[in-house]
């Protein structure tokens, strides 16, 4: 949805959903929303033709950790740029990670950091990152706590 940085293009992301659809016909597709998604889009979601092909569970009837558990379970997971938090989350979960472009409304540090991330292929509006490494932040952090403390 709308945020200080981004303004909610439907069209723009129905677009994008349907490119999904149409190059990933021979997988399972699950759509989740977030709480930005503004309130009338998953009616008119609902009503495209591609939308038998997905699986879509709202985010208010999901389990806190739900999305992250999913995510672990992809192979690819396409995130709105707006959601910065949830494109470093797959990343996290290892999968391959694609951002759907999002109508901006200013340009500052973090729209020049999704700017800066490694895409290495690029359709129309959605910029795929490349396969990595799962960032395992959480862990990285621990390990240097636990190093630097005196026990």
């Amino acid at each position: 949805g709308t945020s200080k940085r981004h303004q909610w293009n439907e069209n723009k992301v129905l677009t994008a959903i349907e490119q999904i659809v149409q190059h990933n016909s021979h997988c399972q597709l699950i759509l989740t929303t977030s709480r930005r998604t503004p309130e009338g889009f998953l009616n008119h979601l609902k009503k495209q033709d591609y939308a038998s092909q997905l699986d879509i569970f709202p985010v208010e009837h999901t389990p806190q950790g739900w999305i992250f558990e999913q995510m672990q379970l992809a192979e690819t997971v396409y995130v709105t740029e707006d959601s910065v938090s949830m494109i470093f989350e797959a990343l996290t979960a290892g999968c391959c990670v694609g951002v759907i472009a999002m109508d901006r409304l200013k340009s500052d540090r973090i729209t020049q950091l999704i700017d800066q991330l490694p895409f290495e292929q690029t359709k129309e509006t959605i910029r795929l990152l490349p396969l990595t490494t799962p960032l395992h932040e959480a862990k990285r952090v621990a390990s240097q706590l636990l190093d630097s403390s005196s026990f």
